[in-house]
């Protein structure tokens, strides 16, 4: 009778036992210990209505090894550090996911969600703040963006004087023929005008009076195509799958899911959302250091986030580029 009881009891701990230590590892309550010289944080992850990530500031010393152990609070949520090449991770709800990483140099580092998990997505930052030996958290000083330099008002209206009626084709410029005006031949020339001035550019020089409005598009399209590379296209493209087509959509007109939950009417009965990329009045009236400008610092009160502390200079760039291939046919 004893060992009867016993095997009840044995086969009693093997029913509840199993199931719960199934549903712990998964979880990651088993997760290894830290390795010498590691340093362990907790950090939650909830959408920006249920706290967003707690804690929002994480302070540590330069030369810690972090190991980040993250657990979901609500949804489906992912963490990447802003800048570091280290592929983002997934963080599910009742699972605990971990990321490691050595900050490189004291500073700040920004820490957010690569997952939509609400309309409120874009809010869902963090800050890891990396001090120094000496305790300091300093404070660069990096050269100002181009659109800086340039005097830029990203935030002004930048309706084109002049703009195409047809989908512009660098195909169709390069068999024209024609060498384009050096200016417009110059890649970091071309980061500082609009499609708009240089249409005007090619219309007001004799070289080219012969071609129509159609023709001079399509060289300016060509212009345009041989100032960036098929690698930094697909680069731009990536990031702006990832990143950018929640809400203006996939093919760029502002249409994406999040796109649709932030369009809001102002008081004079004008729809307000996410830029539509392919509108040409305002897309060839805009140049790459306006929206490099707008990838950097985001837009003030659309909702759209700030990309600076994120991407590096080269990706907002490849960003840019790829935008432009809304507007012409490469």
């Amino acid at each position: 009778m004893k060992q009867e009881h016993l095997a009840r009891l044995l086969l009693l701990v093997i029913l509840v036992g199993l199931p719960v230590a199934v549903w712990a590892a998964r979880a990651g309550l088993f997760a290894p210990p830290a390795t010498a010289g590691e340093r362990v944080i907790a950090l939650i992850a909830a959408a920006p209505e249920g706290g967003g990530w707690q804690p929002e500031t994480v302070r540590v010393a330069l030369g810690e090894r972090l190991r980040l152990r993250i657990s979901g609070a609500d949804v489906v949520h992912g963490f990447a550090i802003g800048q570091a090449d280290i592929p983002p991770v997934t963080v599910e709800p009742g699972r605990v996911a971990e990321f490691v990483f050595t900050p490189p140099a004291p500073g700040r580092y920004t820490f957010y969600c690569t997952v939509w998990c609400s309309p409120n997505h874009w809010r869902m930052r963090g800050t890891l703040e990396v001090v120094g030996p000496d305790g300091v958290l300093p404070s660069p000083t990096p050269q100002p963006p181009l659109y800086q330099q340039l005097g830029l008002d990203i935030d002004a209206p930048h309706i084109a004087a002049h703009f195409p009626r047809n989908t512009p084709s660098a195909a169709r410029g390069q068999a024209l023929g024609l060498p384009l005006p050096g200016d417009l031949a110059d890649p970091e020339r071309l980061r500082r005008i609009s499609p708009s001035a240089a249409f005007a550019r090619l219309r007001a020089d004799p070289a080219y009076a012969h071609l129509g409005d159609d023709q001079v598009w399509d060289l300016v399209a060509l212009a345009w195509k041989r100032s960036t590379t098929p690698e930094r296209l697909a680069q731009g493209q990536a990031i702006y799958t990832a990143n950018c087509a929640a809400c203006h959509g996939q093919s760029g007109r502002g249409d994406g899911p999040g796109g649709r939950a932030l369009r809001r009417t102002d008081a004079m009965g004008v729809s307000q959302g996410p830029a539509n990329f392919t509108e040409a009045r305002t897309m060839a009236g805009g140049s790459a250091a306006i929206y490099q400008g707008k990838v950097l610092r985001g837009g003030m009160g659309t909702g759209m986030p700030y990309w600076g502390p994120i991407l590096t200079e080269e990706q907002t760039w490849a960003v840019v580029d790829y935008l432009w291939t809304f507007l012409f046919d490469y």
